[in-house]
């Protein structure tokens, strides 16, 4: 909550154009909310399973969501639709969502369970 409300002093840092730093004030909030909402669940979560010995998983939701989201839509949303970098940044935030949803569902089954190995 502080850095997107400080977004305006933040992008004063870099001597940027008015057009640029309209840009990174925009970015800068946009990163903030999702970071607060979206990032745990995408990337903690992953963790627990790997933890747990879950890592083909976790590391085949994570490339496949990375190339389909993030970069599929990146081309689609910023390229296509125009709207620049903050599509692309959309488009991140979209595969940090999808990497959200595979993983907590993945943490409420009970497949991941077990496949921890226990050295003796």
């Amino acid at each position: 909550m502080v850095i997107f409300a400080s977004a305006h002093a933040i992008s004063g840092w870099y001597n940027l154009t008015d057009l640029g730093d309209h840009y990174a004030v925009q970015l800068i909030r946009y990163h903030s909310v999702c970071c607060m909402l979206i990032f745990p669940l995408a990337f903690t979560i992953p963790n627990v399973l790997r933890a747990a010995g879950d890592v083909k998983y976790t590391m085949t939701v994570s490339i496949v969501s990375m190339w389909i989201f993030r970069i599929g839509l990146a081309y689609v949303i910023g390229g296509y639709m125009k709207l620049g970098v903050l599509g692309v940044w959309i488009a991140m935030t979209i595969d940090w969502a999808v990497r959200a949803v595979f993983n907590v569902i993945r943490l409420k089954g009970d497949k991941w369970e077990g496949k921890a190995v226990v050295h003796k």
